[in-house]
């Protein structure tokens, strides 16, 4: 017995010594903080708080993503905050390496009236399979979307990571100026009672997924007729006009058309365009309803030249949150950098 005893001591000896540290990888608590902000500081409100408050049916969704130099998911967390202003801290034991990291903010609803989501992460075990499917709702300013992806190196000394977070699209500033105008217009002697102004297009938001580089290729649906919704608002004779907001993927050479629709016809109203949307953009589409006037504009916002948009007194503008509407089958454009009007 003690023969087998001291062989078992050796065999036991050889094996602990035949592990060495190296194969024991070291790991580090690691914080990350993901400033939402940035989704949205650059862009211009029409009014104080339109972007920033997200109302009580509503709350922003913080995800992050952590993939190791091999494209495979190894830590991910979600957070959930009121509203844009509040950065989120997740903490995550990893070995030192390379890794990617992409965060994700978006607005969900957290009661029964609200919409649940407006995009559908899928496929996040791998970093080229991650995908964000626009549910097809139009959400107007809780559609934006953010998405940053960053390469961290993970080291013994790491301290805190900084993740500030970008607009995976373009928000769009839609405004109805002078809408009950429509009355001094008239089909066969008949006062054109608008009902509905609708914004239409023959593209429209799918799919947003990222490649091994975790950069984001877009899929666009497409149509030969103005046939997807990018913004509707009803018009109500109290006030005179409206405005409200749309976020779209980049796309190129989207046609666009501003029609009002009574109880019985729809009529063009204005000329139509063709755009190109680039993400991080901010534009402003008017409709000028007394002179049957269209207006495409991009806004060039940036640090030296800030947007300027001609503000109303909300008092006299009403504001839509948004429309609920579906649509339908995608195809994969690139994003270009210019808005031109036809």
């Amino acid at each position: 017995m003690k023969k087998y005893l001291a062989i078992f001591a050796v065999l036991f000896t050889v094996i602990l010594s035949s592990c060495s540290n190296d194969d024991i990888p070291v790991t580090h608590t690691t914080a990350f903080k993901v400033d939402p902000s940035t989704v949205i500081s650059s862009y211009e409100e029409w009014d104080v708080g339109d972007l920033t408050s997200l109302g009580s049916n509503y709350q922003l969704r913080v995800r992050l993503l952590v993939f190791n130099n091999k494209g495979v998911l190894v830590e991910s967390g979600e957070s959930f905050s009121p509203d844009y202003t509040h950065i989120q801290t997740f903490n995550f034991n990893l070995a030192e390496g390379d890794y990617t990291t992409v965060a994700l903010t978006d607005v969900v609803g957290k009661t029964s009236s609200a919409v649940d989501e407006f995009y559908t992460l899928s496929g996040q075990e791998r970093l080229n399979t991650t995908t964000l499917t626009y549910t097809n709702y139009i959400g107007g300013a809780r559609a934006i979307l953010g998405l940053t992806t960053e390469n961290q190196i993970i080291t013994s000394n790491s301290r805190d990571i900084n993740i500030k977070v970008k607009p995976a699209g373009a928000l769009i500033v839609c405004h109805i100026d002078d809408w009950n105008a429509c009355l001094d217009y008239n089909d066969n002697g008949v006062a054109i009672n608008v009902e509905t102004f609708k914004l239409l297009g023959n593209q429209a938001s799918s799919d947003l997924t990222l490649n091994s580089y975790g950069e984001p290729t877009f899929s666009i649906k497409s149509s030969s007729d103005y046939d997807y919704i990018w913004y509707s608002h009803k018009r109500n004779s109290q006030y005179v006009g409206g405005y409200g907001y749309c976020f779209k993927f980049p796309m190129k050479n989207v046609k666009l058309k501003w029609v009002a629709e009574t109880a019985s016809r729809r009529y063009s109203w204005g000329d139509p365009a063709v755009v190109d949307i680039e993400a991080g953009k901010e534009y402003y589409f008017e409709l000028d309803v007394a002179n049957d006037e269209a207006g495409w504009y991009d806004l060039e916002i940036s640090a030296n030249a800030p947007a300027k948009i001609q503000k109303a007194n909300t008092k006299f503008e009403q504001n839509v949150d948004f429309n609920i509407e579906l649509e339908n089958t995608p195809v994969s454009v690139k994003a270009i950098n210019y808005l031109k009007q036809k």
